[in-house]
């Protein structure tokens, strides 16, 4: 663990007793004493050389990852991390409970009067901060975060740019749609200077919306992938020993599905058919077959990868807490870092995950089920379309056997540094980074940003 990271955790532990402190001082108008405080909680992740573009990234997984692999080790930068929780500590001084990502646009006066004073006292914090040589630009995760949009406008409007390096861009064609109708009637346009995109496809799901102009976002590709194609380079010949590893990445019920995640009341609805849309039967027999797996092959060792969140967790502790004569050779991880895992793998198994895309710039086999649910033509709609860089796998005793097959053979050893034309083809449709470069294309632009900026200043 890096010495920021380390600060990272502290900072996040003590918000839960200056979060609140954080809250009063808005609500009571403190501009100085905010503006000690959002100084305080800042995590210095490395400083440049003179740098010429001084970057603060509002914390989030998937985001942080990616601009620390952008800049990491480039004297131009100076990076600092923040908290997203302080800025949610700052929205709940002005803003209505109701507004949430998804509940922002609105006529309320209330609602309207509200981000009008939000705005204006992040405008006289951030002036603060920026007259003690403060920020060149600010970097956050999505440009849908309510407590944010205010951010976006207040920064701009004195001269520090607020860019988006949007992390979620795996977006299916059924949920590509419901975004289009979100962003445009629950969203609206985004304040800030730049949309940095994975894809083409989350691009333009944000053009047709509304969110955003053509000349203000650009296609970069996703950043934290560079380290797996630099891994694929450096280690492609190296022999996996001892024990062959299969590694799951469990799915949730709704991935690639349309959710609508409220704060407030419902005031709106998604169709009754995509409510009830769900990938529950394929999921519980997926868990069923690698438990399975384990049981059929003592020689392979069976590893399923959950994220950290609430409902992996809660399914984790259902399904497995207390069970005995689990095999030995089955493993579960919560959370942390896939990278490692997914190195030491011989063969991966997902859906509709950014984790098989990772898989596959790393010319790891990926097999992905295709049965229960994913067989109706309804569900079509949802799949994230993977083509021929996978194989796919149509029952659960298929995916077993298939599984075990590629884990069993010896194919990994000779798998060669290029990846296949195939291959290349979906890492450049889902993330823009087929070549191992999007970090140097992410630090061009916000380097250019960032001087643009400074030149506008002068």
């Amino acid at each position: 663990m890096h010495g920021w990271q380390f600060k990272q955790k502290v900072v996040r532990r003590l918000l839960n007793v200056t979060g609140p402190v954080l809250t009063w001082a808005a609500r009571s108008g403190r501009v100085e004493t905010v503006a000690r405080l959002l100084q305080a909680h800042l995590v210095r992740v490395q400083t440049g050389i003179n740098p010429k573009a001084h970057v603060i990234v509002l914390f989030k997984v998937g985001c942080t990852e990616d601009v620390v692999s952008s800049v990491a080790g480039d004297a131009r930068f100076t990076l600092d991390g923040l908290d997203r929780r302080v800025v949610k500590a700052l929205a709940r001084a002005f803003l209505p409970a109701g507004i949430g990502d998804n509940e922002y646009l609105s006529d309320k006066k209330e609602w309207t009067e509200a981000k009008a004073r939000y705005r204006q006292f992040l405008v006289a914090v951030w002036s603060r901060l920026r007259a003690r040589r403060g920020p060149h630009l600010v970097v956050s995760g999505n440009f849908g975060y309510y407590a944010e949009r205010e951010l976006a406008g207040a920064l701009e409007n004195i001269g520090i740019p607020f860019v988006v390096l949007q992390k979620e861009n795996l977006r299916p064609p059924g949920q590509a749609r419901q975004d289009e109708v979100r962003n445009a009637t629950r969203r609206g346009p985004f304040d800030g200077r730049m949309i940095l995109q994975y894809n083409e496809v989350e691009r333009q799901i944000e053009l047709r919306s509304g969110v955003i102009t053509p000349d203000r976002t650009r296609i970069v590709g996703m950043p934290r992938m560079d380290r797996v194609h630099q891994w694929r380079v450096d280690g492609a010949e190296r022999m996996i020993s001892g024990t062959r590893q299969v590694l799951f990445f469990l799915f949730d019920v709704k991935s690639g599905i349309p959710t609508l995640p409220r704060k407030g009341e419902k005031s709106y609805e998604l169709p009754p058919e995509i409510e009830r849309a769900s990938w529950k039967e394929m999921q519980e027999a997926c868990i069923n077959a690698m438990v399975a797996l384990a049981r059929t092959a003592p020689d392979v060792r069976v590893v399923m990868k959950t994220k950290g969140n609430r409902s992996s967790i809660a399914l984790m502790a259902e399904r497995f807490w207390g069970a005995t004569g689990l095999p030995t050779n089955f493993r579960i991880v919560v959370g942390g870092d896939p990278l490692e895992l997914l190195m030491d793998s011989t063969v991966v198994c997902g859906f509709n995950s950014t984790a098989l895309l990772e898989a596959i710039a790393a010319n790891k086999p990926v097999v992905v089920p295709a049965f229960a649910e994913a067989t109706r033509p309804d569900m079509q709609q949802y799949l994230v379309d993977l083509g021929n860089a996978v194989e796919y796998a149509r029952s659960p005793d298929a995916l077993v056997g298939r599984l075990l097959g590629v884990a069993r053979s010896e194919t990994h050893i000779t798998r060669g540094l290029e990846l296949a034309p195939a291959q290349k083809a979906v890492l450049e449709r889902w993330t823009g980074n087929a070549d191992g470069h999007s970090g140097e294309r992410v630090r061009l632009a916000l380097l250019g940003i960032a001087e643009t900026q400074e030149r506008g200043n002068r």
